[in-house]
């Protein structure tokens, strides 16, 4: 697959329809396939007990515009806390990275650290990891 304009070298992505339930899909967030909103499409993952992550947004799409997923590999991604490299990941409420808790879904494992909330960090993810919980 080649290079997409705007993402990261070595990201394998999908283009898929967007269905931001709050009207807008934040580039770097964890994304879930919602079928909720009566359409198939990707929302941003707010709960992660419930929600399986299939992605990392790539860009920022409105409702109902399409959005570049990164669906495996080293990504990018906005950390909404402090992260050590290592941890094993999850989502929080804005489907930003976080240290995953005992029964959170497991998102991917963090290569690089982040200071804070708001920092981006590159982690790796893997269709793999999701759907696992974190024990």
């Amino acid at each position: 697959m080649g290079d997409v304009p705007g993402v990261q070298s070595g990201v394998h992505t999908v283009g898929i329809q967007s269905c931001a339930t709050d009207g807008v899909a934040n580039a770097y967030r964890f994304g879930w396939f919602d079928t909720r909103v009566g359409r198939a499409g990707i929302a941003v993952a707010t709960d992660p007990t419930v929600e399986i992550v299939c992605g990392i947004t790539q860009d920022t799409a409105l409702a109902g515009e399409p959005v570049l997923i990164g669906i495996s590999g080293l990504c990018k991604v906005e950390a909404g806390a402090a992260i050590t490299a290592g941890q094993n990941l999850s989502c929080d409420t804005q489907g930003r990275a976080v240290a995953a808790t005992s029964g959170d879904y497991a998102t991917g494992i963090a290569v690089e650290s982040a200071a804070a909330a708001g920092d981006f960090l590159r982690i790796i993810f893997s269709p793999a990891c999701a759907g696992l919980k974190h024990a």
